[in-house]
């Protein structure tokens, strides 16, 4: 007589491997079952959570730290309440401001306005009249040939001019702010005749 657990053996032991006297009781069988698809999920799970963490990871280091700053709101200067600055000290800031000022033509603003930027030590880039831009740029101490852009707009507005200026330095240059809210102001009343 030829015994027939060999061929029952490995059917056996794909559903979990319970043996007991060469027999699996159904009750076993399923506990296994029920055991392996509880193992299953489980693993599941801790991959999906594990993938969601690197995610989120990899969207907290895409999104930078920025936050747009105004300092003075309650100062008497247009140009200072106006005056924001965004960014860091790690990608760069950038630096603005705008202001009207009244009885002032287009040509006359960006002749006072690009003469005081040359004679505070920037070097001018670019001026068009027409346009009503200014271009300049200051070299960065210790910077390696690094330079910082100055943009001022120029635009006609009624019953005079409205002066936008724009400042920004790359990551790892620091400017003080209030050094740099007063020139933005020195350029405006500068526009002003004063």
């Amino acid at each position: 007589m030829k015994k027939t657990i060999p061929l029952l053996l490995p059917v056996l032991l794909a559903l979990g491997g319970c043996v007991s006297s060469g027999k699996t009781t159904q009750t076993e069988a399923a506990q296994t079952e029920e055991t392996a698809q509880t193992e299953t999920t489980q693993t599941k799970q801790t991959e999906t959570t594990q993938t969601k963490t690197v995610r989120q990871k990899k969207q907290r280091q895409k999104a930078p730290r920025q936050k747009t700053v105004q300092p003075n709101k309650d100062d008497p200067r247009e140009c200072a309440r106006n005056f924001t600055y965004d960014g860091s000290f790690m990608r760069g800031r950038t630096f603005k401001t705008n202001a009207s000022v009244k009885g002032v033509k287009k040509d006359q603003a960006i002749q006072r306005a690009a003469r005081y930027i040359a004679n505070d030590g920037w070097q001018i880039n670019n001026t068009d009249s027409n346009l009503g831009i200014i271009s300049a740029s200051q070299t960065v101490s210790y910077g390696n040939g690094k330079t910082a852009p100055l943009n001022v707009g120029i635009e006609p507005v009624q019953g005079g001019v409205k002066v936008s200026l724009s400042y920004s330095i790359s990551g790892g240059v620091t400017s003080p702010v209030d050094a740099v809210q007063n020139f933005f102001c020195s350029v405006v009343q500068t526009v002003e005749g004063k």
